[in-house]
């Protein structure tokens, strides 16, 4: 092929051929390093091609960690993110990098970077998605100071960040502090099943014997109305 063809061609066949290239290069019987060489070569130009393709960034990425290549591992998720700014999803890919590599600050400070001006993201709930990155990592106290700040904010709807206020208290086991977060949740929103089985559950796990017979008929009612939430069944 042509690297000027590239310009002409659908991403997906620019992509199919950059991993061929790729697993040629790591597969015993053809291994050479101008298969790799050539596969990056490819997808390079891909990148130039479509800034936003970002599946490529990923393959790159993914290479750049089997060849043992951190900085271009490190540099490759910059280039993704500068190269498509609005995307929060990029600038949380390359936060979690620096998790992997155990750098915290430098992960806190995009963060930091995103929420000062939320605005320019394509994305409409930037404070509960870096809320939930929080709490895939367990960070519990940074995911609740995103949630509450989305309160704040007015970000979306409000029973979504109070939900997840009151998981993370239940699983920090504070369990006074998040049945009244449930309390207030269920105040204006009655009939939120979510919620009356997250109440359940904690009922369920208090070791008290009438709660436990109680949760159990409540959520076989909670189950009636949400029948293909695996959480509740």
């Amino acid at each position: 092929y042509n690297m000027e063809d590239v310009k002409c061609w659908p991403d997906g066949t620019g992509y199919a051929l950059a991993e061929f290239l790729r697993s040629r290069g790591h597969t015993p019987e053809f291994i050479d390093p101008v298969w790799r060489q050539e596969a990056e070569k490819l997808a390079k130009s891909l990148i130039e091609k479509e800034k936003s393709f970002g599946l490529i960034y990923d393959f790159l990425y993914r290479e750049y960690g089997r060849r043992k290549r951190p900085a271009d591992a490190e540099n490759i998720r910059k280039l993704k993110v500068s190269n498509n700014p609005k995307e929060l999803q990029y600038t949380l890919e390359l936060a979690g990098h620096y998790y992997i590599l155990n750098r915290p600050d430098e992960r806190d400070r995009i963060i930091q970077s995103v929420l000062a001006t939320p605005r320019r993201l394509s994305t409409p709930n930037v404070r509960r998605t870096v809320g939930d990155f929080y709490r895939q990592l367990r960070e519990y106290e940074k995911a609740l100071a995103a949630y509450r700040k989305g309160i704040e904010a007015g970000e979306g709807e409000k029973v979504e960040f109070q939900r997840r206020i009151a998981e993370i208290l239940a699983t920090q086991g504070k369990r006074a502090e998040a049945s009244r977060m449930i309390e207030v949740i269920l105040k204006e929103h009655p009939k939120d099943s979510a919620t009356e089985a997250l109440k359940s559950t904690l009922k369920l796990e208090s070791g008290d014997p009438s709660q436990i017979k109680a949760s159990v008929g409540e959520l076989e009612a909670v189950l009636t109305r949400m029948p293909q939430n695996a959480v509740v069944r």
